[in-house]
């Protein structure tokens, strides 16, 4: 079995991707339970680096050495502690009673020696450390928008009978097509009249454009469910503006 040292170091020398490397800070806890909030944390810090960045990763990018003694000695004792972890930007110290992270803003020029204190691997840890806060916090607020938007569409959705006029890059101008009560017998459809009682969608002259439809061609009929959202200008055929309603498709 690996001391967790060893199985931390095992995954800074892997080139596998991020993922993997999680599951092996997973298996170190699962071992070490006395380490679990020193691993958790350089979890943490994983878990913020993938979702800031598309590419792979390697662990000796972000992931700190973790010090699996429990007890002071002469390289890892500091201050009232035991170093457990080294970052650019300081140290964490594992006491008795807590768990503290000292920053090199804070520590004498003999203890920034102790721990080869470099101000531009500082800044530019810093500086990812922001970045990836704030594409978190973009992400969090287009999801959260985004939500919202869905929500309301869903509120407001109606049911649309369509006659599709004309197909255009990000959507139709249609027919709103309205529901007519008409007699379903042969006799009515030559004037005779008589029949059951029948409903069935005919032109109604009203113009709309309908966001996000696909897959139709000119004079389709189609049945979706849309919400209203502002309205639409285009040019007709003889080149005057036109502004109808503007429709955002929910389902079809």
């Amino acid at each position: 079995m690996l001391e967790p040292t060893q199985n931390v170091e095992a995954a800074k020398q892997s080139t596998d991707e991020p993922k993997t490397i999680l599951k092996r800070i997973d298996v170190s806890i699962a071992r070490f339970p006395q380490f679990k909030t020193q691993l958790e944390t350089i979890k943490k810090d994983w878990t913020a680096k993938m979702q800031a960045s598309a590419e792979p990763v390697h662990s000796d990018n972000i992931l700190p050495a973790l010090t699996a003694q429990n007890t002071p000695t002469p390289e890892n004792a500091f201050r009232d502690g035991v170093v457990t972890s080294v970052y650019p930007d300081g140290v964490t110290v594992s006491s008795s009673s807590s768990l503290t992270k000292i920053h090199f803003a804070d520590m004498t020029p003999e203890e920034k020696a102790r721990f080869n204190y470099d101000p531009i691997k500082e800044k530019e840890y810093l500086d990812g450390l922001e970045k990836t806060r704030k594409a978190s916090s973009e992400r969090k607020r287009i999801e959260e928008e985004q939500d919202a938007r869905d929500k309301w569409l869903r509120k407001n959705g109606k049911k649309l009978a369509l006659e599709v006029i004309q197909v255009l890059p990000h959507g139709v101008l249609a027919d709103q097509m309205e529901t007519k009560a008409g007699r379903g017998s042969y006799m009515s459809s030559i004037g005779g009249g008589g029949g059951a009682p029948i409903a069935y969608d005919a032109p109604s002259g009203k113009i709309i454009f309908v966001e996000g439809v696909k897959g139709v061609v000119d004079g389709q009929h189609k049945n979706i469910l849309a919400a209203q959202e502002g309205t639409y200008t285009y040019r007709d055929v003889q080149g005057a503006n036109r502004t109808v309603e503007k429709w955002t498709i929910i389902e079809e």
